[in-house]
């Protein structure tokens, strides 16, 4: 769609074929397509870093940030605030990130996986929200972890 007339950035049909293929190609889209929840979900479904293609209103929608984040934990930085404050989200952004972290319940912790020296380096603090990164228990452990981690 990089090359497509502008006209054709805005037929749903099109665009539609385009992110199944591609989800990146939601960015080529006229933003009233960035708005489509349908479309959006099937962008991300298909790359989950579509997510930052997505209308402002989409990155508030917990169920596109969590089919986002499935697909690519990094994804989650492009979530609002609110939804990267989501230990839930921000757990399964983190093992999707990490997939050979060892399962744990959902209820389990970001502190409980970095004392258990679980996370891996590149993520411990990356997609963390502010609460979490404030946190000098969670940030010194990070720091063992990786001493690049600040």
């Amino acid at each position: 769609l990089s090359f497509a007339d502008p006209l054709l950035t805005a037929d749903r049909d099109l665009v539609r074929e385009a992110v199944r293929k591609s989800g990146l190609a939601l960015q080529f889209a006229v933003s009233g397509l960035k708005s489509d929840r349908e479309l959006v979900l099937e962008a991300v479904s298909c790359r989950g870093l579509a997510l930052q293609f997505a209308a402002p209103i989409l990155t508030e929608d917990r169920d596109v940030v969590r089919k986002a984040v499935r697909h690519s934990g990094h994804a989650l930085q492009y979530a609002a605030p609110a939804l990267r404050a989501d230990r839930e989200l921000v757990l399964k952004a983190v093992m999707q990130t990490a997939p050979a972290l060892p399962q744990r319940s959902e209820e389990g912790s970001w502190l409980d996986l970095l004392h258990a020296g679980a996370l891996p380096n590149d993520c411990a603090l990356q997609h963390a929200a502010a609460d979490l990164r404030a946190d000098r228990s969670f940030v010194c452990k990070a720091v063992e972890i990786d001493g690049a981690a600040l």
